[in-house]
């Protein structure tokens, strides 16, 4: 944090998150339902990285 705050950046002020819980609930959805992660990732706007960390996430979550 003291080479950040040297740096000018501060840990309040991140980037906004990409995914909120409404585009969350539509890749689980979507995904339950048979459909691909790059179906998913054209539908909503996201890339199929950011699609398949979302899938990951909730699996890890689950177990």
């Amino acid at each position: 944090m003291v080479a950040g705050r040297r740096a000018g950046t501060r840990p309040d002020r991140r980037r906004p998150r990409v995914v909120d819980a409404d585009k969350r609930r539509i890749i689980l959805a979507r995904h339950a339902d048979g459909e691909s992660i790059r179906t998913i990732a054209r539908a909503t706007k996201l890339s199929v990285g950011t699609v398949h960390n979302v899938l990951a996430d909730h699996r890890a979550a689950s177990n």
